[in-house]
């Protein structure tokens, strides 16, 4: 996809999830997954989207949200992550957050580039 001309990327910010005691921060090293939260931002370049179907797919898909709030977990090789639902304890704005069975998922799998 383009925006006048240019290429589109959104942005995915992941940090650790929050937690109560000590955790070793290798975790990905060693193999295992991990609770993560994160955001996608940069969203309000949907709106400047040169295709006007990929333009109305894209608002179908994210409605007028400028954010999308993710949990989930993390892994070297997987990131799996579900948009943060009304109702569940997470320090943002309620109507940055999306109605329950409504949620937008993302999944992304690490690949060889050989």
């Amino acid at each position: 996809m383009t925006a006048g001309g240019e290429p589109v990327a959104l942005d995915l910010h992941l940090v650790h999830s929050l937690v109560k005691h000590p955790r070793r921060t290798d975790w990905w090293e060693r193999g295992r997954s991990a609770p993560v939260r994160g955001a996608l931002t940069g969203l309000e370049v949907l709106d400047e989207l040169d295709d006007p179907d990929a333009r109305a797919a894209a608002r179908r898909l994210f409605g007028d949200r400028l954010v999308v709030n993710l949990a989930g977990t993390a892994s070297i090789e997987r990131v799996d992550l579900l948009e943060i639902a009304k109702g569940t304890a997470f320090g943002v704005p309620r109507d940055e957050k999306a109605a329950k069975g409504e949620q937008i998922g993302l999944v992304l799998v690490a690949t060889s580039s050989e």
